[in-house]
């Protein structure tokens, strides 16, 4: 059963403000894997890899993203938040498109270098 707790969040694209599921916060209690768990059964869900090349998304278990989508009585609101070594952040907008160009922008995808470890990189936004 998805339980949903909703709170009051102010658009990045429109400025309005709207009701939207909450991302849950880091009880400090384990690591980033424990926080993606807490996501289960939640708006939530964790996006593993971004990109035409399905990169990873983040380095687990210190940075996670996480998507969500709902509706409202206003239309569709779209989701992104982030995990940062226990730090959470949620960023909705009432646009798809400029919910996915701002995680474009943002997100940090690693891959490896041809060294055998695995180091951050700039990246290819999803679809090229």
């Amino acid at each position: 059963m998805r339980q949903t707790t909703t709170t009051r969040h102010r658009t990045v694209d429109t400025a309005e403000t709207v009701i939207a599921p909450v991302l849950p916060a880091d009880d400090r209690a384990g690591d980033g894997y424990d926080w993606m768990d807490s996501l289960e059964n939640t708006a939530w869900s964790v996006l593993p890899n971004w990109g035409s090349e399905g990169w990873d998304a983040g380095s687990w278990p210190y940075i996670i993203f996480a998507v969500a989508r709902t509706r409202d009585g206003n239309g569709e609101l779209f989701g992104y938040g982030t995990y940062v070594e226990g730090d959470t952040a949620t960023h909705w907008f009432r646009s798809q498109l400029l919910s996915v160009a701002l995680f474009d922008d943002r997100a940090v995808v690693f891959g490896d270098d041809g060294s055998g470890m695995e180091t951050p990189r700039r990246w290819c936004p999803a679809g090229r």
